[in-house]
């Protein structure tokens, strides 16, 4: 968007916000020719931020709480909140509509704290369906698809101009978008993440090999029918084959989910938002969820023993 001629901030933090003011934030590609250097504003504290426009909020779903006294003003004055998250998040039920209407999703939001801070009136959620890792400071590696988008709707599925200004920004910068009902699209989303997050993570295995495996495979495809009938459960009913679902993440085989990422860097996982949420919303809709459930265990133990040995290499 930068190089487009956008005004672009960016708030960083530590080793990459130094990096981002040196020598400007990388995007590399599986196409040298493509790579880009964006020249772009960055920050370092919320506070230091410009009149925002449009706020993209990429943290982890769990990164958001502890910001968000800061994060609330920025967001309550723009046109636009847009968070870029994987899994089930805070507004599911926000502009809703339904006998849920208002509703809080206790594993990604337990105190309610982001649904009381954060416009909804504002919020338009997205998806990345893309395949990125941050392999330096600064530097972001995208494994280019031909099917990567960005995905986004309103809260009430209302047909908006400030959408459509927005995605002709981000189209007229080169990147693909999809308008359509966001919660069908988080559904969608959710159908990859819920077996190529907790699947690599569990095995430390890249995408391809997950899937050439046929009982991970298998299991991939049982964990697709769980999320599926949650999402049924719900009012909505992913439009896409799981076949097809697989095909698309094998195309990515050498991709390493955001959790194997977060996994092997040792910081903590979206297990809340991609297994505990979804837990949650089966429990609500009295649709038995196994597969998930067990995973969701795993990966809670996984976690806790890293985060032990981390404090224990801590210590002198």
């Amino acid at each position: 968007m930068a190089a487009a001629g956008n005004d672009v901030t960016v708030l960083a933090r530590g080793a990459h916000f130094r990096a981002i003011k040196s020598n400007g934030l990388r995007l590399e590609t599986n196409d040298a020719k493509l790579d880009v250097v964006a020249r772009v504003r960055a920050i370092a504290d919320l506070k230091d931020a410009p009149d925002i426009d449009v706020v993209m909020v990429t943290l982890k779903a769990y990164q958001v709480a502890p910001i968000v006294e800061s994060l609330a003003p920025i967001a309550a004055r723009a046109r636009i909140y847009m968070p870029i998250q994987n899994g089930v998040s805070w507004w599911y039920f926000q502009r809703h509509g339904g006998p849920r209407d208002g509703a809080i999703v206790k594993a990604v939001d337990p105190d309610g704290l982001l649904a009381a801070n954060l416009p909804a009136a504002a919020t338009i959620p997205a998806f990345a369906f893309k395949s990125a890792q941050v392999v330096a400071p600064g530097v972001v590696r995208h494994i280019a698809d031909p099917s990567d988008h960005i995905a986004m709707g309103e809260l009430d599925g209302s047909d908006t101009e400030r959408m459509r200004s927005f995605c002709a920004d981000l189209q007229h910068s080169g990147i693909a978008t999809k308008v359509g009902d966001v919660r069908d699209l988080m559904w969608h989303k959710l159908l990859g993440n819920v077996f190529a997050n907790p699947l690599c993570a569990l095995t430390r295995r890249v995408l391809g090999d997950v899937l050439q495996c046929a009982p991970t495979r298998a299991l991939a495809l049982d964990l697709m029918h769980e999320v599926s009938s949650v999402a049924a459960a719900l009012g909505h009913k992913p439009k896409v084959s799981f076949e097809d679902r697989l095909k698309r993440a094998q195309a990515m085989s050498a991709a390493k989910p955001s959790m194997l990422q977060d996994l092997e860097a040792g910081r903590p996982m979206e297990i809340d938002a991609i297994l505990g949420a979804l837990v949650e919303l089966a429990q609500v809709t009295q649709v038995d969820v196994p597969i998930v459930r067990t995973l969701h265990a795993c990966l809670r133990l996984v976690e806790l023993q890293n985060a032990s040995q981390a404090l224990g290499e801590s210590r002198p």
